[in-house]
């Protein structure tokens, strides 16, 4: 069995799903802080919203192809460019399994990013991939517990928490503003619970934005503005009906004193996350530190204590008012020492992982 060092010269980085553009970034930036040369097969999709970006794109999925011409142009590319290290930023679904299928003798090394841990139990489609990719790297080390290890595989963890734009320098405390990530639906945030708890007395001063495309033709988003305008807090909700640039989502973070993820026990929101996968609003918090106001069931995730704020909803108004500044700086300045925060320590976590020893008894 050969200890060597992995090599790390040329390294592909794939992502053809349309989505997780936002996981991205931090991976780039850690592979040019390496001096490690790499190119990206993204769809076009991800190409466009890929901020300073584009230039380094090869466009290996357009609206409309399909799983074979997905997976010609992909092969196609491992084939002319030669890279040692496949990472697929989104290790799943069909064109991952024909790939890995394709490439199961090749020496080609094949790196996937688990978002949601359901993929490892029970998903036939899975079990063919690692037939080839056996190195994993999952969003938070609670999911990564979940799975715990596998004989034959490394798994680790880590937070992609680079995201694209300049950050604005953060309002002072209180704003009274309180950001939830992505658009209005009904399967990723409690909407009703939200109804109840922003109407609470004692919130009145307090506006939420949410931070991403609500398409006001789905029924659920005119279901919801329905409802706020019948508690009469259709002016205390930031709704945005089109894409939410980088420099919206900036400012707009640049307000806020909180981030609410809207995930509640009992409800579809807690069907996946922090169940099987992160919502995208942890890692917003962990990059700009803004604190989380999480519901009291998830004070059991230990990693992101020092990034939290808890509640029941029934008292939500309540625990906003124990909030002192004092306490809010506190918590703030504890995101910002916090090593685990840390986009630094992050990236040097990603490159660990890709370079560490080899002990593969097949190289």
């Amino acid at each position: 069995m050969s200890k060597n060092v992995f090599d790390l010269k040329r390294v592909l980085l794939v992502e053809a799903g349309g989505s997780h553009d936002e996981c991205l970034y931090t991976q780039i930036h850690a592979l040019r802080e390496a001096g490690v040369e790499y190119k990206l097969a993204v769809d076009d999709k991800v190409a466009a919203r890929l901020d300073g970006f584009q230039n380094e794109c090869v466009i290996v999925r357009r609206n409309g192809d399909d799983n074979k011409a997905i997976v010609r142009e992909i092969r196609k590319l491992i084939r002319d460019y030669q890279p040692d290290t496949v990472i697929f930023n989104t290790a799943q679904g069909r064109f991952v399994r024909d790939l890995a299928l394709q490439h199961l003798f090749h020496k080609v090394r094949f790196v996937g990013l688990i978002h949601t841990t359901r993929k490892f139990k029970g998903s036939f489609t899975q079990k063919l991939i690692n037939l080839k990719c056996k190195e994993y790297l999952f969003l938070a080390d609670f999911l990564l517990k979940d799975v715990g290890q596998r004989p034959g595989k490394h798994l680790d963890f880590f937070y992609t928490l680079d995201f694209p734009g300049k950050k604005e320098e953060k309002e002072p405390f209180p704003q009274k503003r309180i950001a939830i990530i992505g658009g209005v639906e009904h399967r990723r945030k409690d909407l009703d619970g939200f109804v109840e708890m922003i109407g609470q007395k004692g919130l009145e001063a307090y506006r939420v934005v949410f931070l991403g495309k609500s398409d006001d033709s789905k029924e659920e988003v005119q279901l919801f503005i329905r409802k706020l305008k019948e508690k009469g807090l259709e002016d205390r909700v930031h709704i945005f009906h089109d894409f939410v640039s980088h420099d919206q989502f900036a400012a707009e973070l640049a307000k806020a004193d909180f981030i609410l993820p809207l995930i509640h026990p009992e409800t579809p929101s807690a069907d996946q996350y922090f169940t099987n996968q992160i919502p995208g609003a942890m890692n917003v918090s962990l990059s700009w530190k803004i604190p989380m106001l999480l519901h009291e069931a998830y004070e059991r995730i230990t990693e992101l204590q020092e990034a939290s704020f808890y509640y029941k909803p029934g008292n939500f108004a309540e625990a906003i008012a124990a909030i002192d500044e004092q306490t809010y700086s506190g918590k703030v300045n504890g995101m910002k020492v916090y090593l685990p925060y840390q986009t630094a320590v992050n990236k040097a976590r990603f490159m660990h992982f890709l370079r560490r020893e080899n002990t593969d008894k097949q190289s």
